[in-house]
C-alpha cells in the first residue's frame, strides 16, 4: 500500500473533499425538509463517499487492489487486532479515570438503542452494517496519502506507517467528538484504539482487515441490545 501513487494533486484534493463531505453529512444535522431521511441515507452516502474518494485519489484499479481478499492466515490477525484495540482502550480509559478522574461517556448510538424498540434496534444495526465499511474507506482516504507521501520522501516503511497511522488516529478522534458528547478523554481512548485497525491493512494486505475488525468491535458492543 505504501507504493500507491496519487493520480494527481487535483484528484487528491477532490477525493479529500468527498471524504470530508461524507463525514460532515453523517455528523451534522440535515435541513429540516429532509432530516427524516438522514438516518437511512447517511450510512449509504458515507460508504459511497468513501469509495468515490479512493477512486478519485488512486483510480478504480487501485481501489480493487485495496479491497482484494486478505492474504492467507489473516483471520487470526483480525482477531488479534480486535483484542489489541480493546486492550488499548481499556488501559487508556483506566489511566484517565484513575489519574485524571475523567467521566465516562457512551456513544450516542448506544444511548439511542437503549431507548429504542426492537424494530428500531434492528434498523440501526442494519444501517451500521452499511456504515462501518464507509468509515474504514474514509479513514484510508485520509491516511494512505500520508503514508505514500512519507514513503516517497524516503522515510522507512515502519515510520511511514507509524506516522500515517498516528495522524489517522488523531483525525478519527476529532471525528468522534460529537458522538461522545465532546468528552475528549474517551475520544482519546477510541482514537488510539483504532491503531491496530489501520495496521491490519498492512498485515492482511487489504482494507478488509480493518473493516472486519471494525465489524467485530462494534457488533460485540451491540449484542446486549439485540434481545
Amino acid at each position: 500500500m505504501e507504493n500507491l501513487k496519487v493520480l494527481s494533486w487535483q484528484c487528491w484534493l477532490l477525493g479529500l473533499l468527498f471524504a470530508v463531505f461524507s463525514v460532515a453529512q453523517l455528523i451534522c444535522p440535515w435541513p429540516d425538509l429532509i432530516v427524516d431521511y438522514q438516518f437511512y441515507c447517511s450510512p449509504i452516502l458515507m460508504t459511497i463517499g468513501g469509495l468515490l474518494s479512493l477512486i478519485l485519489i488512486y483510480g478504480l484499479d487501485s481501489l480493487k487492489r485495496l479491497l482484494a481478499p486478505m492474504k492467507k492466515g489473516s483471520v487470526l490477525r483480525v482477531i488479534w487486532g480486535f483484542v489489541l484495540s480493546n486492550l488499548i482502550i481499556i488501559v487508556v480509559i483506566g489511566v484517565l479515570i484513575v489519574g485524571f478522574h475523567t467521566p465516562l461517556a457512551t456513544h450516542n448510538i448506544f444511548t439511542e438503542l437503549h431507548q429504542a424498540d426492537k424494530l428500531d434496534r434492528w434498523l440501526t444495526i442494519l444501517m451500521l452494517v452499511v456504515q462501518i465499511p464507509g468509515e474504514e474507506l474514509i479513514m484510508s482516504a485520509f491516511t494512505l496519502p500520508i503514508l505514500n507521501y512519507c514513503y516517497f520522501k524516503n522515510v522507512s516503511i515502519f515510520w511511514s506507517w507509524t506516522i500515517a497511522n498516528l495522524i489517522g488516529c488523531i483525525i478519527f478522534m476529532f471525528l468522534h467528538l460529537p458522538a461522545y458528547q465532546d468528552n475528549f478523554g474517551i475520544v482519546l481512548a477510541v482514537g488510539l484504539g483504532r491503531y491496530p485497525f489501520t495496521m491490519l491493512w498492512r498485515s492482511t494486505n487489504s482494507l478488509r482487515g480493518g473493516i472486519y475488525a471494525h465489524y467485530i468491535q462494534d457488533f460485540v458492543r451491540l449484542v446486549p441490545f439485540l434481545f
